[in-house]
């Protein structure tokens, strides 16, 4: 089935302080990691995007925002929001760098304008469930008008903390309001993006897992995060 996605892979990296590598630091996102998305998508256009230019693309199409993203108290939040102006800008597919792929993602996303994923099961806990779609994986077309919907919100909420501001919590929260009448969009259930929890034991257990083994012990997963939570740590 043909996919209304543009066929573009998007990953971001801004060196948090006090880091300030101007490239990757692959001893934490894995070359691997990252060059799997590349190769399970050969015919997919590839772009990261850096501080630079996430500036400038905020500056040159969506200059009535530039202050309140100039203005963000923690970087993370600048992260959060470029991914969404990206999708809204390109389209494609947006993956965090902690992501490796497991298998081409056009079965998937065929005959979806919109596609994000469950993180945990809803049932864990009432932060879990408030906070139960991620915003480290997610596909659109381009010019999608649910994006137009979440831009107003990162203004009113700029000040709150990262997840309520940008995150999960917000996300959460405007794609359940949306799926009410819409049919273009998904939300996979957690095995087939998020296989693993996020908390220590699994991290340990998981974190040397070869995307051989991966694929091998999370067969319906089309990725699988690593879980590196940079975001805490900012």
């Amino acid at each position: 089935m043909e996919i209304a996605i543009p066929k573009i892979i998007h990953q971001i990296y801004h060196p948090f302080p006090p880091r300030t590598e101007e490239t990757i630091p692959y001893n934490r996102f894995k070359r691997a990691w990252i060059e799997s998305w590349k190769r399970c998508h050969p015919d997919w256009e590839y772009r990261l995007w850096g501080e630079e230019d996430s500036r400038e693309l905020i500056k040159a199409y969506y200059p009535w925002f530039l202050s309140t993203y100039d203005s963000y108290d923690v970087p993370i939040k600048r992260v959060d929001a470029i991914k969404y102006f990206v999708l809204h800008a390109f389209g494609g597919l947006y993956v965090d760098l902690d992501f490796a792929c497991l298998k081409n993602f056009e079965p998937l996303l065929g005959g979806l304008a919109l596609a994000f994923g469950y993180q945990t099961d809803e049932e864990e806990s009432r932060l879990f469930r408030t906070s139960a779609i991620g915003n480290a994986l997610i596909g659109s077309a381009k010019g999608h008008p649910f994006w137009e919907e979440v831009f107003p919100l990162l203004i009113r909420h700029k000040h709150e903390a990262v997840f309520e501001a940008t995150g999960p919590v917000l996300l959460t929260k405007i794609v359940r309001s949306y799926q009410e009448g819409h049919r273009d969009i998904a939300v996979f259930g957690k095995r087939y993006l998020y296989p693993f929890q996020w908390n220590d034991e699994q991290k340990q257990k998981y974190a040397s897992l070869s995307l051989a083994e991966a694929r091998r012990l999370f067969p319906d997963a089309y990725a699988i995060t690593f879980w590196t939570q940079s975001f805490i740590e900012h």
